[in-house]
């Protein structure tokens, strides 16, 4: 289908994401993650791959967690993949949000809850700080590195509140244990590991979590490689993700690999990659 004027700055467009039909409605201000969903340019391999590795890794009745939802692309897609499932959606900035939920709508998606909310180790009202140009590249810290041209990003009109995982989800649901969430994807420019980390008494011994590994990001919102040390000690198989025309899909990657990495990108930003991480 053509693009469609939506509502002024909105545009309406079918696509298929690994199979999976689906409609999105983005807005004409984001010219990176919104174009790519428009067709202005190729849909990029690595969000192909993440996005194929947890179409195949979902299962019946799992309870999803879905970090930095952005518009409800990934959502979307696993939703229809698995309409048994449960997926929670975490989003801070307020129009991703308010696309997230028209995007859910379109899509006649009703096993996908959206939160409106930023994640992290302590309960606090924070700024966002918010790219003009790709709104998948918000994040929730201030840098005064130049290397991706910071200079684009303005701070949220007003303060975003970020909540501890544990404590709204277990007070929001009551689930009858703690450990009830099957699988996790973690996208949010650099607070990934603070996050896993809140969220790991939430993990099933079994879990599966999918998350972005930029250390240039990682180094801006304070994560050391002490930090993450210490958080992969809790799995038991560390899996990197190749874009969708490798083969294979995952490989095994050891921590000095990924240590190393972070040496080499951490104030020189040049490529990142996710990870699939499974619980001991």
């Amino acid at each position: 289908m053509a693009e469609i004027d939506f509502m002024g700055p909105l545009i309406r467009k079918d696509i298929c994401l690994n199979g999976i039909e689906i409609t999105l409605v983005t807005h004409r201000q984001d010219k990176v993650h919104g174009g790519m969903f428009r067709g202005e340019f190729p849909i990029c391999k690595s969000y192909l791959a993440l996005l194929e590795v947890l179409q195949n890794t979902i299962k019946p009745r799992d309870q999803v967690l879905d970090i930095g939802a952005n518009i409800g692309s990934v959502a979307i897609v696993l939703a229809k993949t698995q309409p048994e499932a449960t997926i929670h959606c975490f989003e801070p900035d307020v129009l991703n949000f308010s696309l997230l939920n028209i995007n859910l709508i379109l899509n006649n998606v009703t096993n996908v809850i959206t939160y409106n909310y930023a994640l992290g180790k302590q309960r606090e009202f924070i700024d966002m700080y918010l790219s003009t140009t790709n709104f998948g590249d918000h994040r929730s810290f201030n840098t005064t590195k130049n290397d991706l041209g910071e200079s684009r990003f303005t701070r949220s009109a007003s303060k975003v509140e970020k909540v501890h995982p544990l404590e709204f989800l277990t007070d929001s649901l009551k689930p009858d244990d703690p450990r009830f969430v099957d699988l996790v994807k973690i996208d949010t420019q650099g607070a990934d590991f603070e996050i896993l980390e809140a969220c790991l008494p939430l993990l099933k011994k079994e879990a599966v979590v999918a998350i972005e590994y930029s250390p240039y990001h990682l180094e801006a919102n304070g994560t050391t490689q002490e930090d993450i040390v210490d958080l992969l000690q809790h799995f038991s198989h560390i899996q990197k993700i190749n874009p969708l025309d490798t083969s294979p899909r995952l490989t095994d990657i050891d921590l000095w690999s990924l240590l190393a990495f972070y040496d080499q990108q951490a104030q020189h930003y040049s490529t990142e990659f996710d990870l699939l991480l499974k619980m001991k």
